[in-house]
């Protein structure tokens, strides 16, 4: 309101600014026309305020289900490593997300940093009986933007990955994947830790990566693991993805994992294929399935994206 008070003084005094002063009857006639239309104007200004008034009413008063909520906790973190994810889309645009790791003895978990405080509201407002534009703007605070968890069973040697597409969260699961990294004698520092090199090349995209020893958990960022050290710095060959650590801390955490029934179970193979579709046929998501005149499935080409995810095979 006071914004738009301000616009209208600027307005009224701009108004003033105009007007000719060699013709003193000129000048006092327009200064009775500009009190007329300002007179109109803030009659309109205020009939304006009271219907905004009134939508913003309704807008605080309306109420929603509650949302679902349900975890298991699987293990306690005792390192937690922060990581800048930068990424670029294929279209030249750079994105940079703040990611954590999570290392526990017998799991570990990567996920969007926000996923943890965003995951402590939903579960508050899952115990209400509705939800409504409080708790709505609060969880706007925590966006996230890497829908991507992973969490890594070290007993069972069976990696786990959750990822919402649209308003769909899918799950699937994979024997740890085999990572045939090759050692090399470079070095260098990374947050005061010695590092040493190692590539890989891995379902389509070939990577290099910075590792410490003084830190032997055999982990690392997203789905990557394996080396003889934390790996801190990874990078694939044509800079599309890189992940480095920007902070090591220890922490004492769950490390929980979410299990709604709303959670769509599918194969790694299902999820590859449904994530292709949303990212070349965004339409079906957003708005359902489209049929032609025989009742075949069509697209509808709502804002393509281009299709670049990490693990290409």
């Amino acid at each position: 309101m006071e914004v738009i008070t301000q616009i209208v003084m600027n307005a009224y005094r701009k108004m003033q600014g105009n007007l000719p002063m060699h013709n003193a009857v000129k000048v006092k006639d327009s200064k009775c026309h500009i009190n007329m239309m300002m007179k109109k104007f803030l009659f309109l200004l205020i009939l304006f305020l009271i219907s905004f008034s009134y939508a913003q009413q309704i807008e605080v008063d309306k109420r929603f289900v509650a949302p679902k909520y349900s975890q298991e906790v699987k293990d306690q973190s005792n390192l937690v490593v922060q990581y800048n994810l930068t990424f670029t889309d294929g279209k030249d645009k750079k994105l940079e997300l703040k990611t954590i790791l999570q290392l526990g003895d017998k799991y570990s978990k990567f996920s969007d940093i926000n996923a943890m405080s965003r995951d402590s509201l939903i579960k508050a407002h899952s115990l209400l009986e509705s939800v409504g534009a409080k708790e709505l703007n609060d969880l706007g605070r925590y966006n996230i933007h890497y829908k991507k968890n992973i969490l890594k069973d070290f007993v069972s040697n069976i990696l786990f990955c959750q990822e919402r597409i649209s308003k769909t969260v899918y799950q699937y699961s994979e024997a740890m994947p085999v990572q045939h990294w090759v050692l090399t004698n470079e070095k260098k520092y990374l947050l005061g830790y010695l590092c040493k090199s190692a590539t890989l090349t891995f379902r389509g995209r070939k990577y290099k990566a910075w590792y410490t020893e003084e830190i032997p958990k055999n982990d690392g960022p997203y789905i990557f693991q394996g080396l003889p050290g934390l790996i801190l710095k990874i990078t694939d060959e044509h800079g599309q993805y890189d992940f480095t650590a920007v902070g090591i801390v220890k922490k004492k955490m769950d490390i929980y994992w979410r299990n709604e029934s709303g959670i769509e179970t599918v194969s790694r193979e299902n999820f590859r294929k449904i994530q292709r579709n949303y990212f070349e046929n965004p339409g079906i998501f957003m708005s359902g399935k489209a049929y032609d005149d025989t009742g075949k499935i069509i697209s509808i080409p709502i804002n393509k994206n281009l299709y670049a995810p990490l693990e290409l095979e």
